[in-house]
């Protein structure tokens, strides 16, 4: 292997790298966010069963406002973290087939995972289309939220 070669090599195992580290960045912040809304929704369940009590009280209504803004800035910020993550990641596969295509030994391709769709952890083909969907499920999740805590924001404003 020429010098040429050693390098698409390198370049081929940081992309690979990257690609890993950054699906794991993908689930890691998932859960953060997940559980962060998760308390989010519980505190306004408990300002909930306070406000059914005491439907009078407007600092009930105010803070259920607050953390509903707050939920809603949340799921956004979410939202976008979620999307650049999987451009990102999206971009990493795409320099690792590039690559991929450019590293021949004795004019022979010597690897072809990401060309084949293969899962480097499991070596198993993974079609695109799931991949994806599960990436659009939870970007879906966190709009979804984001749309119930503003509507709850609206309903808390109004009474």
């Amino acid at each position: 292997m020429d010098g040429k070669e050693e390098l698409l090599l390198e370049e081929w195992k940081l992309a690979s790298e990257l690609h890993r580290h950054e699906d794991s960045l993908t689930w890691q912040k998932f859960n953060y966010y997940i559980t962060l809304n998760g308390i989010l929704l519980s505190v306004l369940c408990v300002v909930w069963s306070d406000f059914a009590v005491n439907p009078n009280n407007p600092n009930l209504r105010l803070v259920s406002a607050v953390i509903c803004a707050f939920g809603a800035l949340v799921s956004l910020v979410w939202f976008a973290m979620h999307k650049r993550g999987q451009l990102y990641q999206h971009y990493r596969i795409a320099q690792a087939k590039e690559i991929e295509k450019d590293l021949k030994i004795d004019g022979e391709q010597v690897l072809d995972l990401y060309a084949k769709g293969l899962n480097e952890q499991r070596l198993i083909s993974i079609p695109r289309v799931f991949r994806c969907s599960i990436q659009n499920l939870v970007s879906c999740l966190a709009l979804a939220l984001m749309i119930v805590y503003s509507g709850l924001f609206i309903v808390f404003l109004a009474l």
